[in-house]
This record gives C-alpha cells, sequence and structure tokens, in this order.
C-alpha cells in the first residue's frame, strides 16, 4: 500500500513541477518590465521587480530544489536517517522509536515518507499558484492575489503531520 501512495506522491511531485515551469515559461513573455513580487496581508503588491529570466524563473527554481529535497527525504532520505542516526528523527514517543531495531524504525516510518512527499507535490502546486497569481496581477488581470491558497497550504501540512505523527505512534505501538 505504501509503495503505491509514494508512486501517486512521486508523480504528482512531477506533475507539479512540469505545470509550474510549463506556466512560468508561457508568462514570461507576457510579462511587462517591472512585476510585482511581493504581496501583504491582504494580497496587494507592495515589491517590484525588473523583468529577467534570472529573476522570473528564480521562483520555479526555489520550488524544483525544495521539491527535489522532499523527495530525497521521502524516497530514501529518512529510512538512512532511521537507520544510522535515528536520534535525529523528531517523533512523539522518541525513546520507544530509539528501541526498535532499523527494520522497524523504516517500517514506522512509511507513512512519513509518503507525508514528507506529499508535503513536495503541495508545495509546487502552491509555487505554480504564486506564479500564476503574478502573472496575472503582473498583466492587469487582476489586482490582486488572494492569500487563501497559502492558508489551505498551511492548513493541509498541518493536518497532514498530525495524521502522519498519529500513523507513526500506532506503528510503534504494533512493533514494540
Amino acid at each position: 500500500m505504501l509503495r503505491g501512495a509514494k508512486l501517486f506522491a512521486v508523480c504528482l511531485c512531477v506533475v507539479a513541477q512540469g505545470a509550474l515551469w510549463w506556466r512560468a515559461a508561457v508568462w514570461y513573455p507576457r510579462l511587462p518590465d517591472r512585476y510585482p513580487i511581493h504581496f501583504d496581508m491582504s494580497g496587494t503588491p507592495d515589491g517590484w521587480a525588473s523583468k529577467s529570466v534570472a529573476t522570473w524563473f528564480l521562483l520555479p527554481l526555489v520550488s524544483l530544489v525544495m521539491t527535489a529535497l522532499m523527495m530525497g527525504l521521502g524516497l530514501g532520505g529518512i529510512n538512512a536517517m532511521a537507520r544510522h542516526t535515528p536520534g535525529l528523527i523528531n517523533i512523539p514517543r522518541k525513546d520507544e522509536f530509539l528501541r526498535l531495531s532499523p527494520e522497524e524504525r523504516v517500517r514506522v516510518l512509511g507513512p512519513m515518507s509518503v507525508f514528507l512527499l506529499l508535503v513536495g507535490a503541495m508545495e509546487g502546486g502552491l509555487f505554480l499558484w504564486l506564479v500564476e497569481g503574478i502573472g496575472r496581477v503582473a498583466t492587469g488581470a487582476t489586482q490582486m492575489l488572494s492569500p487563501w491558497a497559502v492558508f489551505v497550504f498551511v492548513g493541509v501540512v498541518l493536518t497532514g503531520a498530525a495524521v502522519s505523527a498519529v500513523a507513526t505512534v500506532r506503528g510503534m505501538g504494533r512493533r514494540a
């Protein structure tokens, strides 16, 4: 089951990154010489940049690096840590976790590895939303960048973290 969930999450990461880079490439020629890069809490632009390939594609590049980090952790990094440096992993009931064998620690962290991959996919989606919003505001299609997506993203990540923590604790109960 976890293998299928991981594959699904990896596919979501790839799709989100592909869509992000595609939309950034589509928006770039349409951008004015000066476009918004920062927005206040109400979504009104309050910071601007001059149009250049470097400044425009920095946002997708940051997203790519962050997604690669989450994918690296989800696809093996967290497992390596569970085997070799489990004390660096911050989870509930850590003392019980540290008493497990390396193989049991890896199994217990299965839901967390899926969660990390899903965070990478959601982060790519959030950056896609940012690129779309910046492009729309820059070209005058809309006046503001609605902040709702940021709150949804944070809520989903926090909910996912809680679900992952509960699944980890339950996994330890079954293994101990």
